[in-house]
This record gives structure tokens, C-alpha cells and sequence, in this order.
């Protein structure tokens, strides 16, 4: 049928009723998902159809992102940056206040930390309000929590301590600079990871200004020696793989299944009855009739497996 012409009658039908229906030609999302919007009716007198695939998405509401963290160092400043998502729409009418400018005034977007204590920012634009319960802290040290001992080829996360406070700072937009002094420990804002075995000396600095009107930083440094090690290969685990019959007169190699497979450890094969099953190193030998239990265990540990054996009489074959 000719482009831009209307159909006499038509009906509206969806591939997939459990991401959209079809009502009285309304379309209804239900869940995110795909599916096709077929139509069907008549063009003059004559049956035709067509489909088109849509996707139904999750609505997210906009919100605001700012660099603003849940706390601040006493006369210290931030300019405050505003971005509006998911849609990264222009940010309009943009206004910031505080509940309490005695510990943090609002000057020309930029917040500034005047005494220790706590306050609410407000933070309004394009329509939409976030709010942000701060804390000014002093600072006089800062301190690098972190297990001494990483695990070769394991990612690792510390913590840098304000003090007094035992203010958590890492993940800031604070001037925190993190370095290591060994090609051994690879470092990345503050994740560690043990790339070979050695040791290595971790280093946290944070410059930020004592007073307002200082011109140069004030520079706090903390270190913290790591050791990167391999973990132990040992076995957790053996399933113990024998025959459970064997016939007077014969031997078999003791064989065993372990976990993890790189596991490392001797295994001693040991027999509750010598005189039914010798043992001599892994090799058991069937000496008369009866039943013993073979255990084999992992050696200087208490992990082990132990199977039934029955020793049969020899047959003459005829």
C-alpha cells in the first residue's frame, strides 16, 4: 500500500505479552524487554500487515551527582560541580545553601569548611534536590589500615584514617596521592594488588591547606610495609582409587584423586590387617583371604580416605 495512507480497519497485536499488551490499540509496558507491535487491517478491501520492533526500557529518574563527599577539613574549600543524570541534561537554576553557615559557608557555589561540626547542603537544580549531611574535621595524621600479608595475584582494598577523627578519606575528591616502592605490588587509587612474592612499602600523601588563606599545602605522609606470599599448595581432599576385590597372590598399585589438583603432599598407604593386604610403598599385595580396610593418608595431616578390600581365594583354571 501506498505510503501515508490510513488503513479502513485495523487491529494491534504484540509479539511478546510478557514485556507489552495490546489493548484497544494502547500499548502497556510491563517489563523491560523486546518485542514486535504487529498491525493488521484492510486497504481497500484488501487484507495487509506489518511489524515493527520495540524496546521497552526502564524509566530512571533524573538526579543530581555532585563531587560533594561526607565530609570536609576545617578551612578547607570545594567548588562544587553539578552534573544532572541519567539524561546529562544542562543544569539550570542552580542553587546551594547550608543549615549551618558557621561550619560550612556557601560562597559562589563553593563551600567552605570554617570550623569543625556538621551541616546539611542542599543542592537544587533543573527541579530536582539532594541533600548532603557533612562533617568538618580536624586533621593532624592520617593512617594506612591494611593487612600486612596480600595474597600473590589477590586485589586488596585499605583504608586511609584521618585522625583524630578516624575519619574514613580514601574514595574523596580530597588531593591524595597513593604510590608504591616496588614493582612487586601494583597500587590504584586504593585497591593493591600482589603482581609478584616480595616485600613492598606503601605511601599515602594528602596535601590540603591548614588555614584559608595559606599559599602552600600542608603535607601529611603515612607509610605501610606489605608482604606479598604465595599460599600453601596443600592438599584438602584424597578419594582413594583401588579395587575392592583382589585375588590371593596378586598386587595392585595404590592410586588416589586430589583436591585441589596442584596440591602437594606425600601419601602414606597403610593396611588395619598386614597379614590379609601388605603394604610395601604404594604397591598392596594380596596375601590370604579376608577383608581389610587400606587407608591412605596425606602426610603430616589428618586428612584421609580409607576403602574395604576383599581378598578372594585363587582359582585353578582347567
Amino acid at each position: 500500500m501506498p505510503a501515508g495512507e490510513k488503513l479502513e480497519d485495523f487491529t494491534v497485536n504484540s509479539s511478546n505479552t510478557k514485556v507489552f499488551t495490546t489493548n484497544n490499540n494502547v500499548i502497556t509496558p510491563i517489563i523491560p524487554g523486546k518485542g514486535l507491535i504487529i498491525v493488521s487491517g484492510l486497504y481497500q478491501g484488501v487484507k495487509v500487515s506489518g511489524s515493527k520492533s520495540i524496546t521497552i526500557v526502564e524509566y530512571v529518574a533524573d538526579y543530581i551527582v555532585s563531587n560533594i563527599d561526607n565530609f570536609m577539613i576545617v578551612n578547607n574549600e570545594l567548588s562544587v560541580d553539578v552534573s544532572i543524570k541519567p539524561s546529562n541534561s544542562e543544569v539550570k537554576d542552580l542553587s546551594i545553601s547550608s543549615s549551618d553557615n558557621s561550619v560550612i559557608e556557601v560562597n559562589n557555589n563553593k563551600l567552605v569548611a570554617k570550623k569543625t561540626g556538621s551541616s546539611k547542603i542542599t543542592v537544587s537544580a533543573s527541579g530536582i534536590t539532594k541533600e548532603y549531611d557533612i562533617t568538618v574535621i580536624d586533621v593532624s595524621s592520617i593512617e594506612i589500615v591494611v593487612n600486612d600479608n596480600i595474597l600473590l595475584h589477590e586485589v586488596k582494598t585499605f583504608d586511609v584514617i584521618a585522625k583524630p577523627s578516624n575519619t574514613k578519606i580514601n574514595n574523596s575528591s580530597l588531593n591524595i596521592i597513593y604510590q608504591a616502592n616496588n614493582n612487586n605490588l601494583l597500587i590504584n587509587d586504593h585497591a593493591l594488588f600482589g603482581k609478584e612474592l616480595g616485600s613492598s612499602t606503601i605511601s599515602v600523601t594528602l596535601s590540603y591547606k591548614k588555614n584559608l588563606n595559606d599559599t602552600t599545602d600542608t603535607i601529611l605522609k603515612a607509610t605501610k610495609d606489605v608482604t606479598i606470599y604465595e599460599e600453601e599448595k596443600k592438599i584438602e581432599a584424597i578419594s582413594l582409587v583401588i579395587p575392592k576385590a583382589l585375588i590371593v597372590g596378586n598386587s595392585t598399585e595404590g592410586s588416589y584423586v586430589k583436591y585441589p589438583s596442584y596440591g602437594e603432599g606425600d601419601i602414606l598407604y597403610t593396611s588395619d590387617n598386614e597379614e590379609i593386604i601388605k603394604i610395601e610403598g604404594s604397591t598392596l599385595t594380596a596375601l590370604k583371604e579376608g577383608k581389610c580396610k587400606i587407608k591412605a593418608t596425606v602426610s603430616d595431616s589428618s586428612i584421609y580416605d580409607e576403602v574395604e578390600v576383599t581378598v578372594q581365594a585363587k582359582k585353578d583354571v582347567m
